[in-house]
């Protein structure tokens, strides 16, 4: 009897095997993967702004990591635009950059400069192009470069003027590189449109 029962024990033993087995040796699908989160970035701040004079119909777009934006003294026809000079001249004499982007009635510097401009055309506007340079004092230098336009009975004006540190007075800086300036200034002004 005991004998019986082992046997009986032995042989469902072996049946149990026989089905696990068989049931794992079929293949059975991998479980599909899940799609896996991926925060997606956030849109980064554009580096660009437009600014945009809706009255006297102009538009000009400048970058933030160049020029920040004079907002105390704007106003309505006049945009200043300060150069990031510890960013782009570390350690030269360049003192101070201020780009002005004005429109009215009368020109506001035409009164400082010489007759027979130069002429540029950028965009298809043609501007009349002034410059000076002066020593002023011992310490600083004064250079300016305008470009002066009529449109519409109004004269629109971008004006560099340019404040540099008199390399006599402090030796230890050394000389910025112009045609640095004169590129981003020049990028400033590709930018610069008529609204109509």
């Amino acid at each position: 009897m005991w004998i019986k029962k082992r046997l009986s024990f032995f042989v469902f033993v072996i049946f149990w095997l026989a089905a696990c087995t068989s049931a794992t040796s079929q293949e059975t699908p991998l479980p599909t993967p899940l799609p896996t989160e991926t925060s997606t970035p956030l849109a980064e701040e554009s580096e660009f702004v437009t600014y945009r004079d809706m009255k006297n119909g102009f538009e000009i777009t400048y970058s933030t990591e160049i020029f920040t934006s004079h907002t105390d003294n704007s106003k309505p026809g006049l945009l200043l635009l300060v150069l990031n000079t510890e960013k782009l001249f570390p350690g030269q004499n360049l003192e101070n950059v201020v780009v002005s982007v004005s429109a009215g009635p009368v020109c506001r510097f035409k009164d400082i400069y010489y007759e027979n401009p130069e002429e540029e055309t950028i965009n298809d506007i043609k501007f009349s192009v002034y410059s000076t340079r002066d020593s002023g004092t011992y310490s600083n230098v004064f250079e300016t470069l305008t470009y002066q336009t009529d449109h519409n009975d109004l004269c629109y004006e971008i004006h560099l003027n340019i404040r540099e540190y008199s390399l006599t007075a402090f030796p230890e800086l050394s000389e910025y590189d112009p045609e640095i300036l004169i590129i981003e200034f020049k990028n400033l002004l590709s930018t610069f449109k008529f609204i109509e």
